[in-house]
């Protein structure tokens, strides 16, 4: 079952897509926009460039503090489908 996502406001319900079509559909056809209008102000999102780069530090930034040495703990498997081992 592919999820549908709500829609903005404009949209009929007639052209909702699914999540995973949705996001091959990104490439766009003939030179169209990828996306609709309503989030032209997030085109820098979906840009390759951008999503190829870290965000800039920032004031709020978190250190993690790693232990020289540690171990990573041992964790059960969860479960997989054959296909998938």
């Amino acid at each position: 079952h592919l999820g549908v996502k709500p829609q903005p406001p404009g949209l009929s319900p007639k052209k909702q897509v699914p999540e995973c079509v949705a996001a091959v559909q990104l490439q766009g056809e003939g030179g169209k926009d990828p996306f609709p209008a309503v989030y032209s102000d997030l085109a820098d999102v979906f840009s390759e460039r951008e999503c190829n780069q870290l965000p800039p530090h920032r004031s709020t930034d978190c250190a993690i503090e790693l232990i020289p040495g540690a171990k990573l703990p041992k964790l059960r498997m969860y479960a997989m489908a054959p296909k998938e081992l």
